[in-house]
């Protein structure tokens, strides 16, 4: 009997021992399953990072495809200008800056704006502005004629018009155009940057420069387009363009030297 007891007890030793290896086995298992947890919950935050860069990627990719279609769009337009090459080499360069300021605007926001504002200033170089005052010649002779009082002749000043002479005749806004009151006299074909296109012309526009009046045909612009002053009215007025100086300049009328021929 004291021979079982002793098996038993050595076999309860035995067991005491497997089942302390068993509970140390477990507990580290335990440990590696917490840290897979804590593994795979940090792989979770790092793939919900990469998701939320790759959509930002995503997102920046297609604004820059719509940025870089709109600039093919540009470019093509200023490819196309069909009478490009019967400009004259001011109006060449002034179509040119234009087309670089706005893809400049368009292709990148790292284009400061001063540094447009720069480049727009230096274009204003060797142009010629001028102060211009257009009267509703219709409201000057109904005033004359005492239908209406002085003081109810439409008038308008403009100022910095540009003197282009690569316009016609005086070219207005549709704004201004609106506020004189003048009245349309046709419908034309007019050769622009972009090609021939549409215009009308209005009447009864008389100009006032330098104490010098004429009354002149008025070109309609696009709204938001600045008024020109064209060939015809310099000519007509006796005007002429001074470009050092950046000025108009009235040539001579008088009994001795005068800008009139008749010859």
């Amino acid at each position: 009997m004291l021979a079982t007891h002793t098996e038993f007890i050595a076999t309860h030793t035995e067991f005491i021992a497997t089942h302390t290896k068993f509970i140390a086995t477990h507990t580290e298992f335990i440990a590696t399953h917490a840290e897979f947890i804590a593994t795979h919950t940090e792989f979770i935050a790092t793939h919900t990072e990469f998701t939320a860069i790759h959509t930002e990627f995503i997102a920046t990719h297609a604004e820059f495809i719509a940025t870089h279609t709109k600039f093919i769009a540009t470019h093509t337009k200023f490819k196309c200008m069909t009478n490009y090459r019967l400009l004259t080499d001011e109006k060449k360069s002034a179509i040119a800056l234009q087309y670089l300021l706005q893809c400049m605007e368009e292709i990148s926001p790292i284009f400061q704006e001063d540094t447009i504002m720069s480049i727009q200033s230096q274009n204003t170089m060797g142009k010629v502005f001028t102060q211009l005052t257009i009267i509703n010649r219709a409201d000057q002779i109904r005033a004359e004629d005492g239908t209406i009082a002085p003081e109810q002749i439409r008038s308008l000043t403009l100022e910095n018009v540009l003197v282009d002479t690569g316009a016609t005749t005086l070219c207005l806004p549709s704004d201004a155009i609106a506020s004189l009151g003048l009245k349309i006299l046709k419908e034309v074909d007019v050769a622009t940057a972009m090609g021939i296109g549409k215009a009308r012309i209005f009447r009864d526009a008389t100009l006032s420069i330098f104490g010098r009046e004429g009354t002149f045909e008025c070109l309609e612009l696009p709204g938001g387009a600045d008024a020109l002053l064209g060939v015809i009215p310099l000519e007509a007025l006796g005007l002429d363009i001074d470009v050092q100086n950046q000025t108009l300049k009235p040539l001579p009328i008088s009994p001795t030297d005068t800008y009139l021929t008749i010859l």
